[in-house]
């Protein structure tokens, strides 16, 4: 992806993550996106191999699987908050 700002990655020393939107899934770590302090958001989900998705990143970026659900969880938590 190109064009993309740049912000450091949060700082799980200095950050505080607040769970937005999670699934429940049986047990275990379930996929969840969390918001960090400084305004960006940090996703729990399965990674992607981005080679094998054609995919060129960063040296410091990953990609990572969510269900459809958490997204639509996600955007309903931005509705009730905005």
């Amino acid at each position: 992806m190109t064009g993309h700002a740049k912000s450091p990655p949060p700082d799980p020393e200095k950050t505080e993550l607040a769970t937005v939107a999670t699934l429940a899934c049986g047990g275990g770590s379930c996929p969840t996106i969390y918001r960090a302090g400084d305004g960006t958001y940090v996703v729990q989900g399965r990674a992607v191999d981005p080679a094998a998705a054609g995919i060129a990143l960063a040296a410091d970026e990953v990609l990572v699987a969510v269900p459809e659900a958490l997204v639509a969880r996600l955007l309903e938590a931005g509705r009730q908050a905005g």
